[in-house]
């Protein structure tokens, strides 16, 4: 069985290697160019868990933006409620009438 087995993976590496072969002649793609492949690929997947210091800044950038909208919302809805509600120990001053009775009294 094991004999078999072994025959059987010799005829599909044969089959499949005329395959591969077409396919390259045919795409114009020679053993050198799949190697260059395999090494760009591994030198991607080497950097795929490095971000570029462009990103890094760019990732700054927004969650800084994201705090300041944080920020400027806490700030709109203060300033909202300061101009809306009244102290308890507010006292309305009336304006003066007029200038002349406010200089007689200051003098």
């Amino acid at each position: 069985m094991l004999h078999q087995n072994y025959l059987q993976a010799l005829k599909i590496i044969e089959t499949n290697t005329l395959d591969v072969n077409g396919v390259l002649a045919l795409k114009g793609i020679n053993t050198t160019t799949l190697e260059s492949y395999i090494d760009d690929e591994r030198l991607y997947f080497e950097s795929l868990g490095k971000e570029p210091q462009d990103d890094l800044h760019a990732i700054a950038y927004v969650e800084l933006l994201q705090e300041l909208w944080e920020t400027d919302t806490q700030y709109d809805n203060a300033a909202s409620r300061f101009r809306t509600q009244t102290p308890q120990d507010y006292q309305f001053i009336s304006p003066e009438l007029s200038y002349a009775q406010n200089l007689s009294t200051t003098r």
